[in-house]
């Protein structure tokens, strides 16, 4: 079976599957007047990577029926927690350096189930620290970006378990009558388990902001809290480890991830990377593609992205998806030999 791209606007907008010949590309290139010109590329090898998000309604477009395609989405939840330290040394911002350069792994699990969450420290731009930082005023607001220079974020990046993730593409009546599908929808629900992590991981997170000293440290909560610390000097260190504990315990074991806890949506959550929509496995009954990235439904049309991961990796999974991608290329090697 081989396949014929149809592409709209140098984006391609499904795959013709074809019984015999060879695979065709037909596209559509439009030029700053609305010129269309046809476009055909011949190929045996047709390899989707649009990402995990947007490979499996390319395939549900292009007439690809397997059940496992846009499910298993794993999306690696992430939940901050941060530090004020206004006495950092002169020339010591939150913004220069290396980012991801320090790690920790105290919530990490690694050497029990494998699932946790590692704690990492981003660099972030004005943009993206106003984002995270909850709205409460905008005095507040102005306050909080006053701050940002001196302010530490840490992230909890949870290798997540759960198989609540899901993608799909929903068309209108309208859509329909064009040659791309409609409006991308993900569905994505965080298990008991990867809540407790998260929480776990979070809760490490602002011990360590505090005996790093910082003055003050909070979370994305949307309320907004946060607690003041005083210098050495002015508090004890068990007073001080005390008032830690029981922030965490009133404001990280009360958030709320999708239900329980103090209320829904409670607080930030993030998504570091997106993974396992098309996963690989050993039969069609439990995956999308084969061992070598193949699709079980077409001959010659392989996936080479994150989609493909059977699990959540757990760390930054660029070094995974070249990885694969060359394993998956190898195999392409392998199927086009007469």
């Amino acid at each position: 079976m081989v396949a014929r791209v149809v592409a709209s606007r140098r984006n391609a907008t499904r795959l013709l599957l074809c019984e015999e010949g060879e695979a065709e590309a037909e596209g559509e290139d439009e030029a700053e007047e609305e010129v269309e010109v046809d476009v055909e590329v011949e190929a045996k090898v047709v390899v989707a990577a649009c990402g995990a998000l947007w490979t499996p309604p390319l395939l549900r477009r292009s007439g690809l029926r397997n059940k496992h395609i846009g499910r298993h989405l794993r999306l690696h939840p992430v939940m901050f927690s941060w530090g004020y330290f206004p006495d950092a040394p002169h020339g010591m911002t939150s913004y220069r350096g290396a980012i991801m350069s320090c790690v920790s792994r105290v919530a990490a699990n690694w050497g029990a189930s494998g699932y946790g969450a590692l704690l990492m420290v981003p660099a972030l731009h004005p943009g993206a620290f106003a984002a995270v930082s909850p709205w409460r005023s905008g005095r507040d607001s102005k306050d909080a970006m006053l701050r940002f220079s001196k302010t530490a974020y840490l992230i909890a990046i949870t290798r997540d378990s759960g198989e609540g993730g899901r993608v799909w593409e929903e068309e209108e009546e309208e859509d329909k009558k064009k040659k791309g599908g409609g409006d991308l929808h993900i569905s994505y629900k965080v298990s008991a388990a990867d809540r407790e992590h998260m929480l776990t991981a979070t809760s490490y997170g602002l011990r360590i902001l505090a005996a790093a000293g910082a003055a003050r440290i909070g979370t994305a909560n949307l309320d907004g809290a946060s607690l003041h610390l005083g210098g050495e000097a002015e508090e004890e260190a068990e007073k001080r480890e005390e008032r830690v504990r029981e922030f965490v315990k009133s404001h990280v074991g009360q958030s709320s991830i999708g239900g329980g806890g103090g209320g829904p949506n409670e607080t930030l959550l993030a998504s570091a990377h997106q993974m396992g929509s098309c996963r690989m496995g050993r039969r069609p009954a439990s995956s999308a593609v084969d061992p070598s990235g193949e699709t079980w439904e077409a001959n010659g049309l392989f996936v080479a992205d994150t989609s493909v991961f059977p699990t959540a990796s757990g760390v930054n999974p660029m070094v995974t998806v070249q990885s694969i991608a060359l394993c998956i290329s190898q195999s392409i090697l392998h199927f086009l030999q007469p």
